[in-house]
């Protein structure tokens, strides 16, 4: 599996599974806002978004699924479906 651009992809599918679902009705907009938000606060206490960049975090996916639980929350794990979401809601405005 090759994954550079999976970050892009798969960012663009949770994108379009968020904002459909605020869109259509399903979620209301304080709703969407608050997971955004959330989202957003979750990734901002992650120490591993220091060092290690999304694309790097794409193609390591298969090794970061079962990774070691030893020192889990220094490394970046596969948050790219999340951060994705954000850099499509802002390409989008």
């Amino acid at each position: 599996m090759r994954g550079e651009l999976l970050w892009v992809y798969e960012g663009l599918t949770q994108y379009y599974g968020v904002i459909l679902a605020a869109r259509s009705g399903g979620w209301k907009p304080e709703g969407l806002r608050e997971y955004l938000a959330s989202t957003a606060a979750y990734l901002n206490d992650r120490p591993g978004r220091a060092w290690r960049d999304l694309e790097d975090a794409a193609i390591s996916a298969q090794t970061l699924y079962g990774g070691r639980t030893a020192g889990k929350f220094l490394r970046r794990s596969v948050d790219y479906y999340d951060e994705s979401t954000l850099i499509w809601l802002e390409w989008t405005r």
